[in-house]
């Protein structure tokens, strides 16, 4: 059990760190330079995007899933601020779950380093409960939101039909 919670841990350590490597050469008046270049381990990643008028641009801002770009070409529809207001709920319903799923985490360590006893199986076990738990609720909540986001364009679609807009996911490696 040990060394199943190791290797989860030392996949999730490898998938947000990054590998620097420094290369040297010499520039044209023989001084040295050295330049740092950064390689980041390849993940996949999840994209969404909007296509209108065959232009395709991010849903999202750089920092995180917030939809900025696609409220920007809404903000002149009152209709789809409801759509926006429950998107903004299910994020932050999604946010707290990190919480409970780290909580059920420390809970299957703690029971598999306990020593042989009446309660290490139910530390455990109860510990994956949690995470699985709170790991399907964060999916089926996500999933929601994306539903939020296409009323927000159906919306959008209905009062501009001159100018329809599609929300496209798509996932990059």
């Amino acid at each position: 059990m040990f060394a199943t919670l190791a290797v989860m841990f030392l996949f999730f350590f490898l998938l947000h760190s990054g590998v620097a490597e420094t290369s040297h050469f010499s520039s044209e008046q023989g001084k040295s330079m050295f330049i740092e270049q950064s390689h980041f381990i390849e993940m996949p990643q999840c994209q969404r995007f909007v296509e209108q008028g065959g232009v395709r641009f991010e849903c999202d801002s750089a920092v995180d899933f917030d939809a900025v770009r696609l409220r920007e070409k809404m903000l002149d529809i009152p209709e789809v601020q409801p759509f926006f207001d429950a998107y903004d709920e299910g994020r932050r319903q999604a946010k707290s779950l990190v919480y409970w799923e780290t909580a059920g985490i420390g809970l299957m360590l703690i029971g598999s380093m306990m020593g042989p006893s009446d309660f290490q199986a139910p530390i455990f076990y109860g510990g994956a409960l949690v995470t699985v738990n709170a790991f399907l609720y964060t999916f089926v909540r996500n999933r929601l939101n994306n539903q939020h986001l296409q009323g927000a364009v159906n919306v959008y679609n209905q009062a501009h039909p001159q100018r329809p807009m599609s929300l496209q996911f798509g996932i990059l490696f």
